[in-house]
């Protein structure tokens, strides 16, 4: 079951919604729910869904009223304990629970330093209210509980404005700002914290007069000063004390807009410095000169972004993608005849390293670790740009918004982007000309998406990664592709070693190569496994290897618990990035139990002439859910045949598959007895006699196509 409070009250079991009908059932459902696996007396109940003025059979109502819901949710759902009833909720069935614990993380990551994370997080939390809580039950329970619940929902609105603006986010978060404080005016929180967004995108007047309005209502309305919190705050833009005003937690640089006595505050980066074509006004001529240079010089620190993601300290392998992309760069030597791309040419041109893998093959990993390694190369800036929105659905950024991102880098106020695309774009190459930036362009969905984010100009690296084949932006910009693929045994071992101990992996060398092998070699895989092995350091990793061995290749068994690391989500969503024809493909190719196919093998399963087959065998070879190691014959890992199989077994029909498997079974080159594998049985019933036995359903994906 899963119940729903932060909004209307509602319960939704396997079957779909579950019909709780009039304000006085949900109230008593709230009322446990609220007190979930604790026993709430039958006077408790009263009060909590009647108030003061009980009727006199209110305890012969009570039990009516649970009676019902038992039949809606369970009798061993809802228990009878003196002195009155208790529900069991499990781990992740109240909507309650899972916000508070979502929440508790986000406070500990900001803690932490991990502002971006904190902040998505929040977001994501936050869209789960569905309207104020408990909607539809009784008034007395709306008023004594309510107000509490939506306190929580403020509090961490708040938090999730401090994240956005430790992370530098300031431009964007000041339309939501005051919009939250419209609808609290009182909140004195988050007076403050759009006083400190508008400071920091170069707007102090307007922060300040935030100040002065929020005083005067709390004067005339409440009659008291404002706190303590929000006159530091106050001290600290008159002062320009605030930790943002140079630079941003994670590197994102604001305007400068330090305000020193007798000069007008800057909102646009000052004249003199290098190539950003905004204008705006400078500092007065008659400002002495120390004032000038100092406000140069705070100028220029504001302007170099500096937003790579941390180094991945457990980083292994890829010791050739490494060696390819350092052919991109040239020693800084004054040496010209090599055309760009090989080793000793100058960077004379922007230069575009297209970084292609399969879902969870560690691509993001790779990019992060090289532009470390190579920022030093690029003084005025390093940008780390995701194009594709945190979330199940993971929905492609539109390349303006990320020109947007990267203009807000570099101290463009929001008011000066221009609305439409075009210009846009054309200033965010004016922004970038004549200047040495290293640009990651991470999880790109399309060459389509990345064209209008080259710079164009020369001295600019950009390093995109994707999951789709990139090869339109080989050919027509000619970037240079680097291919990721699994670890090798010797790299799957060093992974391990490093997440566990070399010790622990040497005690145990067949284990460890048993995990590698059940993981596939593939990083997200392998890093989920060690997380659950870290866990539990006194697991021996040969139970490890057997846990895996006995979940036949269902993926529940690599279930991280963070949607961050979630490996069914990453492979489904390459998935839903084919056509409907691939896709089907993709299916069915889950009941072919070898590891190579062919354009036979996938004319057999679709019933279609060869010549269909092969564009097909391309697209899933272009989204990195098929590697061609040799013209015409593919592979996949095991993982991935897995994910096929659950996606065939939930959402082609029985009779579909069937017929697949005869078709398939009807090339003699191809049968399973010469793939070396038989089909596994369709669960305890056998096979209708005449037909293929069906490979087993697993738990169908998250989201179907």
């Amino acid at each position: 079951m899963r119940y729903q409070l932060l909004g209307p009250v509602t319960a939704t079991g396997p079957q779909g919604p579950v019909p709780v009908a009039g304000p006085k059932r949900r109230a008593v459902l709230a009322a446990l729910l609220l007190n979930a696996n604790r026993v709430v007396s039958e006077r408790q109940l009263s009060n909590l869904v009647w108030g003061n003025d009980p009727p006199a059979s209110v305890r012969g109502q009570i039990q009516v009223h649970v009676s019902e819901l038992r039949k809606l949710v369970g009798r061993d759902t809802i228990l009878r304990q003196a002195p009155g009833y208790l529900i069991v909720v499990r781990p992740g069935e109240l909507d309650l629970h899972a916000f508070d614990e979502a929440v508790a993380r986000a406070r500990d990551e900001l803690e932490a330093g991990r502002a971006e994370s904190a902040a998505e997080r929040l977001r994501a939390v936050l869209d789960t209210w569905r309207g104020p809580a408990l909607g539809g039950v009784t008034e007395p329970l709306r008023a004594l509980e309510g107000p509490a619940l939506n306190e929580r929902r403020l509090s961490a609105l708040e938090d999730f404005f401090d994240a956005r603006l430790a992370a530098g986010r300031h431009v964007h978060t000041v339309g939501e700002l005051r919009q939250a404080v419209g609808r609290h005016p009182f909140r004195e929180r988050l007076q403050a914290q759009l006083m400190l967004a508008l400071h920091r995108c170069g707007r102090t007047p307007e922060a300040l007069q935030v100040y002065a309005d929020t005083r005067a209502r709390l004067a005339s309305e409440v009659g008291i000063e404002p706190g303590r919190s929000l006159r530091e705050t106050h001290l600290l833009l008159l002062r320009d004390t605030t930790e943002g005003a140079a630079a941003d937690a994670v590197g994102r640089a604001p305007v400068a807009d330090v305000p020193i006595a007798g000069v007008p505050v800057l909102d646009v980066p000052v004249a003199d410095v290098p190539v950003v074509d905004v204008p705006g006004p400078e500092v007065p001529a008659g400002a002495p000169a120390a004032v000038r240079e100092g406000r140069r010089a705070l100028a220029e620190q504001a302007l170099v972004p500096r937003q790579l993601p941390s180094d991945p300290p457990l980083f292994v392998g890829r010791i050739e993608q490494l060696e390819r992309l350092d052919a991109l760069l040239a020693p800084e030597t004054p040496e010209t005849p090599e055309a760009p791309g090989t080793p000793g040419a100058p960077l004379a041109t922007t230069v575009v390293a297209a970084i292609g893998g399969g879902p969870g093959v560690g691509k993001t990993a790779l990019a992060v670790r090289w532009a470390h390694r190579v920022r030093d190369r690029f003084p005025d800036g390093q940008l780390y740009v995701p194009l594709r929105r945190r979330g199940p659905d993971g929905t492609a950024l539109d390349p303006a918004e990320a020109a947007a991102e990267v203009l807000e880098a570099f101290g463009v106020p929001a008011p000066r982007v221009p609305a439409a695309a075009a210009p846009r774009f054309g200033l965010y190459r004016r922004v970038l000309a004549g200047r040495r930036v290293l640009i990651v362009l991470d999880d790109a969905h399309s060459a389509e998406q990345v064209r209008p984010l080259l710079p164009g100009v020369p001295g600019c690296l950009v390093v995109v990664t994707s999951r789709t084949r990139l090869d339109g932006l080989v050919a027509a910009e000619g970037a240079w592709p680097v291919t990721v693929d699994l670890l090798s045994a010797d790299d799957t071992r060093e992974f391990l070693a490093r997440r566990l101990g070399a010790a622990r992996v040497a005690a145990e060398p067949e284990a460890a190569d048993q995990l590698g092998a059940l993981c596939a070699r593939l990083p997200l895989a392998l890093a989920i496994v060690a997380a659950r092995a870290a866990a539990h350091p006194h697991f021996p990793l040969g139970a490890l290897a057997e846990e895996l061995r006995d979940a036949c290749g269902d993926l529940d068994a690599l279930d991280s618990g963070d949607p961050a690391t979630d490996l069914r989500a990453a492979f489904t969503r390459s998935y839903r990035s084919l056509g409907p024809r691939a896709a089907r493909l993709y299916r069915l190719l889950g009941l072919h139990p070898g590891p190579e196919v062919t354009a036979r093998v996938a004319a057999g399963l679709l019933g279609e002439p060869v010549r269909r087959a092969r564009p097909l065998l391309a697209e899933l070879s272009r989204a990195h859910l098929l590697t061609e190691d040799a013209p015409g014959r593919y592979r996949r890992h095991d993982l991935l045949h897995a994910h096929a199989l659950e996606l065939t077994s939930a959402h082609d029909t029985e009779a579909d598959r069937r017929a697949a498997l005869q078709r398939l079974l009807a090339h003699p080159p191809h049968t399973a007895h010469r793939a070396g594998r038989p089909f596994p049985a369709l669960g305890p019933a056998p096979a209708e006699p005449g037909h293929p036995a069906l490979p087993a359903p697993r738990r169908p994906p998250p989201v179907p196509r």
